[in-house]
């Protein structure tokens, strides 16, 4: 009789502790790959952060020359108008470095430039980020952007129709993506909410005037 009980108690600590055990391991394995998730980032960050000090002491040094530096590159994709059977073009490049947020969030993330060749003709100059809100008046709001070593140019910004606060435009876009066509550096200064503003410096060289 005893060693039935045994029995009995070894079979029901086998099946309590191995779903114990996959959760523990569940965890374990979830907290490891978040550790290495950060720590990629990290080394990401300190590598862009390498590169942006490079281009800053060219910025003031006059020199515009970054071909040799590791940094940001067009990506291009094209869609097709289910309306008109007309081809969509996009070009993004994505920030030199990233934002980090403060108030709210620890996060840290790299916003994107995109300069959409749309169906019809128009252009779009589109900048989005993944956290925080931009802060800008359903009338639009005004933002500075300097191309290369020229003087800053006031453009004026609007909310996409959805009203989406991660989301851009910047117009007139055709002005703009002429001059982005010409320049290597692009710096925007955008206001987020809580967090006030950031200037946003992209690389811009190579766009391909589609």
């Amino acid at each position: 009789m005893q060693a039935f009980k045994k029995v009995l108690w070894w079979i029901a600590a086998l099946f309590v502790g191995v779903p114990t055990f996959l959760i523990a391991f569940e965890s374990w394995t979830a907290v490891t790959e978040s550790k290495k998730a950060r720590e990629l980032q990290a080394g990401r960050d300190s590598e862009a952060k390498v590169v942006a000090e490079k281009i800053e002491a060219r910025i003031r040094s006059g020199n515009l020359e970054f071909d040799d530096l590791a940094a940001s590159k067009w990506i291009y994709e094209s869609d097709v108008d289910s309306m008109n059977s007309r081809p969509i073009r996009y070009a993004t490049v994505q920030a030199l470095t990233p934002i980090k947020l403060t108030r709210h969030s620890s996060a840290s993330f790299y916003p994107t430039l995109t300069v959409r060749r749309n169906s019809d003709g128009t252009t779009d100059v589109i900048i989005r980020i993944t956290q925080g809100q931009f802060v800008c008046r359903i009338g639009g709001c005004v933002l500075p952007v300097r191309l290369d070593n020229a003087t800053p140019i006031n453009f004026t910004a609007v909310e996409p129709s959805d009203f989406n606060s991660k989301t851009l435009f910047i117009t007139p876009g055709k002005r703009l993506a002429s001059k982005i066509e010409k320049a290597k550096l692009l710096r925007v200064e955008t206001t987020l909410f809580q967090e006030g503003n950031h200037v946003i410096t992209f690389l811009i060289a190579g766009l391909e005037a589609k």
